[in-house]
């Protein structure tokens, strides 16, 4: 037996195999034992010290509690296992498992709430690395080596060495002094006649603070906010300018002959829609001078390449299953060079554009998203149907009035993000009843990276996000009507709530995800309505079940089924045999996507802001020049806010957290938690709606400090630290084209590698 347990741990020759303890945070995980990370003393000599510390301070405490008469053998045992794994070498995640377990154990024993905070640090930690380990079997990662684990290891590593720190003292303080911190007990009613009395009168009447007024000076505050945010967000999106007559050979082959006046050397190339087609450019003998494949990828973005085309010789346009929009021919100035003939491939020279980058060209997920925008409004068939149509129809929508061209296709999506600040400001000032509260909700959201980028590009993720906080604003005011008004007198907002929620679905079915919070907090009221025991609740109980059923199922049904007015529109014979085919494909391909990308990432990840997605590379700039653009979460609100949330977690659990803050753990929740349960490809910018009730909970931990006055310096502190940060990393959210020195300032972290 000896031999076996010899050879067992002999076996993993590293300092930690996975598990994210102290020598996790100092980088060590699957570290060769051998290797010297400190004064020249390697990972085995380090941990053989660690053990030989814990083991001697585990023997101090349990001779100085047996004198005291204070011995736990739960206490200790909690101490020694969790010391073991946090400091031991060749440790594996699942070792944390039985310590965990003992010092929940220790801490019901002791009733302390400094235990309690050492097994919810422990668990939440432990959790983490065992989703990670499990999760990333049989991946690329399966050993933790890219940049994204091992500083998500490290993080986590920190953070359980930190909650062991605590059991230490803790442990210390009940050995050694005897100092129990008792968890808080809820008062009772009973517990004092007056407060008795107190307390029967707010059940029955129950209160809600009054919505603060609105004054002259907060409008103009809001509209001063939303009208920056609208100038910032809006310049800089896209040129105003494309080619918009295309030679359409889709499902055929169109010839066109054409002759340069001057001599060419390079050759620009706008594509429109193609599923799998070619542009062939030859001379007069048939040589083929330049050739291009067409596919779902090239839409609506201008190359360029090197071509030799003399003057005054014909050439010949091949295209085939394509539509091309333009062609056009520079010298070796770079000047346009002047055609004869090419009809449509050359009818619109004065929308050329000087220099290619996104400002005239399709990236990222736009290929899929814009351009169906383009094909739902001239009754093509849409190529993307893996999402609900709505955020294509106001994709579709911003092109019907600007044309297909990049301010066009983005702009739609542009006006949302803007949108969500005064939506923030409202929502946070709704749900603390404090005007500055509201104002700082907006400031943070305006400093929102995934904001900003998210509504510059022709994606849906914005629509999304806006009507789920949209849904969770209407949820909060009829939360608070019904408490006082009951639910007969709060029928506006629960109409409203499910008009938001339908829109919420329609744009993609995250929507679906934000119902199960909703209808969480729907119940909940009307039981709290229930416990005030005000007459004639039975009555208020059936008409909030109509109205759940006709506000949050029959109308969001109707709205879904509305956002496929344009595929009716093309096809008059579309019925809701074709709607339920769409439906049962999209759920085929989402639950049976295989695909990998290399900005894909994990759900604990966005956690701490650690994988962003690059969106797009601008390849056509001069030396000394970087132009990039990344979907990731400001570090200032991305950080403050996961505190926050745990934060609220932390109350709820030790049984001091108030109804708001059960709310916005809900809502925040309800978003996250379906991701974990999603083994497919999954990116960042999911964590969008979950990311807004974080920013939430900043703003809800601070109105409920008793020192409201520091709360506000602390609050304006966060707002100035999240602008100056956006004014940082701008040009990495923009694509504006800076010095390489400032594009590599930006990488804060070994895996923000968006340069």
């Amino acid at each position: 037996m000896i031999d076996k347990y010899i050879t067992t741990a002999s076996g993993y020759q590293y300092a930690t195999i996975n598990a994210f303890n102290w020598f996790a945070a100092l980088g060590g995980n699957w570290q060769a034992l051998d290797a010297c990370p400190v004064f020249n003393l390697s990972w085995k000599v380090l941990g053989i010290f660690n053990i030989a510390v814990i083991t001697v301070l585990l023997v101090v405490l349990a001779v100085i509690s047996w004198r005291a008469g204070r011995f736990s053998p739960l206490l200790l045992a909690a101490f020694y296992t969790v010391g073991i794994f946090t400091f031991a070498h060749c440790m594996h995640e699942r070792y944390l498992v039985l310590g965990m377990l003992l010092v929940l154990l220790a801490a019901a024993r002791w009733n302390d709430i400094r235990l309690y905070g050492a097994g919810f640090g422990l668990s939440i930690t432990g959790f983490l690395n065992l989703e990670t380990v499990y999760t990333l079997v049989g991946s690329d990662d399966e050993w933790l080596s890219s940049d994204t684990s091992r500083e998500f290891a490290m993080a986590v590593g920190f953070a359980e060495t930190a909650a062991f720190v605590l059991l230490a003292f803790t442990a210390w303080a009940i050995c050694r002094h005897g100092a129990i911190s008792p968890l808080a007990k809820v008062e009772t009613i009973e517990k004092d006649k007056t407060k008795t009395v107190q307390k029967k009168l707010e059940l029955c009447t129950l209160r809600i603070d009054p919505q603060p007024a609105w004054t002259a000076k907060e409008k103009k505050a809001l509209a001063t906010l939303t009208l920056i945010v609208a100038v910032v967000s809006f310049a800089y999106l896209g040129s105003m300018k494309a080619p918009q007559n295309p030679v359409d050979a889709t499902d055929s082959t169109a010839t066109i002959d054409f002759t340069p006046q001057q001599d060419a050397v390079e050759i620009w190339v706008y594509p429109g829609i193609s599923t799998g087609g070619s542009l062939r450019i030859t001379d007069a003998a048939g040589n083929e001078l330049y050739q291009k494949e067409l596919s779902y990828a090239t839409p609506f973005c201008w190359t360029k390449t090197a071509i030799t085309a003399p003057a005054g010789q014909t050439l010949t346009a091949t295209i085939e299953n394509a539509q091309m929009f333009e062609l056009a021919l520079r010298d070796a100035t770079g000047a346009l060079v002047p055609v004869t003939g090419g009809d449509a491939l050359f009818d619109e020279q004065s929308e050329v554009p000087d220099t290619i980058s996104q400002l005239n060209s399709m990236y990222f997920d736009e290929i899929y998203h814009g351009r169906t925008g383009y094909e739902m409004l001239h009754r093509m068939t849409a190529y993307e149907t893996t999402h609900p149509p709505l955020g294509k129809d106001f994709i579709m929508l911003g092109i019907a009035i600007f044309g297909m061209t990049a301010f066009g296709w983005r702009c739609a999506g542009t006006l949302f993000g803007v949108m969500l600040v005064p939506l923030m400001w409202c929502f946070a000032r709704r749900l603390t009843h404090k005007r500055w509260a509201g104002a700082m909700a907006g400031a943070l959201i305006a400093a929102g990276f995934m904001r900003f980028s998210q509504s510059r590009i022709a994606t849906i993720d914005i629509y999304g996000t806006f009507f789920i906080l949209l849904g969770a604003y209407f949820m909060v005011w009829y939360c608070q009507s019904v408490l006082q008004n009951g639910v007969n007198g709060s029928l506006l907002p629960m109409a409203l709530g499910g008009v938001a929620f339908g829109l919420g679905c329609a744009s993609k079915w995250t929507g679906i995800y934000a119902g199960a919070g909703l209808a969480v907090l729907y119940l909940g009221v009307l039981y709290a309505r229930w416990k005030q025991k005000q007459p004639g609740f039975w009555k208020e109980f059936r008409m909030a079940a109509v109205g759940g059923v006709a506000f949050y199922i029959v109308v969001p049904f109707l709205i879904y089924l509305a956002s496929y007015l344009p595929y009716w529109w093309k096809d008059p014979t579309f019925g809701l045999r074709d709607w339920w085919d769409c439906q049962t494909y999209m759920y085929w391909y989402h639950s049976t996507l295989k695909a990998t990308h290399p900005f894909e990432s994990r759900w604990y990840t966005w956690l701490l802001d650690l994988r962003p997605v690059w969106y797009y590379k601008n390849s056509y700039l001069e030396a000394g020049l970087q132009g990039s653009i990344a979907g990731f979460y400001n570090p200032v609100i991305c950080w403050a806010g996961l505190f926050c949330i745990l934060l609220l977690l932390w109350r709820q659990v030790s049984a001091r957290g108030t109804a708001k803050g059960a709310g916005v753990l809900i809502l925040y929740a309800s978003q996250l938690l379906s991701w974990m349960l999603v083994s497919r490809c999954t990116f960042m910018y999911h964590y969008f709606p979950s990311s807004v009730f974080a920013l939430t909970a900043i703003v809800l931990v601070l109105t409920q400090m008793k020192r409201q006055d520091r709360a506000k310096k602390i609050g304006a502190g966060l707002c100035i630290a999240a602008l100056v940060c956006f004014a940082w990393f701008y040009p990495v959210l923009s694509g504006l084209p800076v010095p390489t020195l400032w594009a590599q300032s930006t990488k804060i972290l070994p895996s923000y590698g968006f340069y």
